[in-house]
């Protein structure tokens, strides 16, 4: 703009001295107005080119600015919007902490409740404990007390020693008194003592004490036996046999149908004891049955077989009376009196049961005074 001015000017200059007769200005002057106007609009454009450069540089630095600006305004909304993120979630999670705080105070109190609960179990199940201990202690040396009296009394009865071993078997009811094996051998010795009410009564009770009472059942049945009660002692041999086969009881009953007169169950029934065991007072029972039926040869063959069980059974320290008395029986019929004397004082000895003789000293009468023994023996001894 200022350009174009200085030279409008000039020109108006230059068309002024040319039509005027007059030299305004020379024509040096003039050139060297012209030099200084050209110089001048050199500056003019240099100034105009740097205000061009000044206005790109400030219109740059003014996008850059700008830019800037922009910038900082994204990046404080980003910061604003993440400060507002996480103030909403610190918010939020502050109220679940705050939740969380309140559980685990509700938590903590339930525990604190619960272990004092625990403690007081613990307390309370270590005196159970102390006092079940104690309890068992206290049973242990009662049980092992009644073990020993019971053992004891069974091995003194078995000795001949009914009286101590009553007194044992006494003791050991005193600690257990519903021990079966206990009041069966208490019956047993008062059976031996010719105290069989009292007996049978013990036996009563016994018999409901067990599951399987065939050792009291045979008791019984050697009570009644005794004392002439067959048909009595025979059910309850019966009994003890359905439950338990054993020779013992096998035997009971067969001298009980011999007793009654009924040989031919007698000597079955010795039979069966002899399919389970081969024993001197089964073979012994067998003779005795064989002599009341007339029969003293074939008697003579078991009562030789009893004294070979017998002996052995002795030799053993098996059921030593029963086993000296079948001696003292079977030498009898082989009119060996000497011997048969020997065994039946041996039988005493270890014997103190006077049931038990007299039994067995009935049956002696009973069988060798019979007419039919009588006269089957003699024939026999010719």
């Amino acid at each position: 703009m200022t350009k174009r001015v200085f030279i409008l000017l000039f020109n108006c200059l230059i068309s002024i001295g040319c039509f005027s007769s007059d030299p305004i200005v020379d024509s040096a002057a003039a050139g060297v107005l012209l030099e200084k106007v050209n110089l001048l609009e050199k500056k003019i454009e240099g100034i105009e080119t740097e205000n061009r450069l000044i206005t790109q540089n400030s219109e740059t630095a003014l996008q850059f600015s700008q830019s800037i600006v922009d910038w900082t305004a994204m990046i404080f909304g980003a910061i604003t919007l993440i400060f507002l993120i996480a103030g909403i979630i610190g918010i939020r999670e502050l109220s679940q902490i705050s939740k969380t705080k309140k559980e685990l105070l509700d938590l903590r109190q339930r525990l604190d409740e619960e272990l004092k609960d625990i403690e007081h179990f613990k307390e309370t199940n270590q005196k159970t404990t102390a006092a079940i201990i104690e309890k068992i202690e206290s049973e242990s040396k009662s049980y092992l007390k009644a073990i020993y009296s019971l053992n004891s009394g069974i091995r003194n009865f078995r000795q001949g020693n009914s009286y101590l071993a009553e007194t044992e078997f006494r003791e050991t009811l005193k600690l257990f008194p519903n021990d079966y094996m206990a009041n069966c051998y208490l019956a047993r010795t008062c059976f031996s003592q010719g105290k069989y009410l009292e007996g049978n009564q013990i036996l009563n009770k016994a018999v409901e004490l067990d599951d399987h009472p065939h050792f009291a059942y045979y008791l019984k049945g050697e009570n009644y036996r005794r004392i002439g009660e067959y048909d009595l002692a025979i059910d309850a041999l019966i009994k003890a046999a359905e439950i338990e086969k054993k020779t013992t009881i096998y035997n009971g009953l067969g001298f009980a149908y011999l007793k009654k007169g009924e040989y031919l169950k007698a000597k079955n029934t010795f039979e069966s004891s002899l399919n389970i065991n081969r024993n001197d007072s089964s073979t012994c029972g067998i003779a005795k049955t064989l002599l009341m039926m007339g029969k003293p040869r074939e008697a003579g063959r078991y009562f030789e077989e009893t004294i070979l069980l017998a002996e052995e059974s002795t030799n053993k320290n098996r059921n030593q009376t029963y086993a000296y008395l079948n001696l003292a029986f079977a030498h009898s019929f082989f009119n060996r009196s000497k011997e048969s004397s020997k065994n039946l004082n041996r039988a005493i000895e270890n014997n103190d049961s006077p049931a038990i003789l007299r039994e067995q000293l009935f049956d002696y009468d009973m069988i060798m005074n019979s007419e039919n023994v009588q006269f089957s023996t003699e024939a026999m001894r010719e």
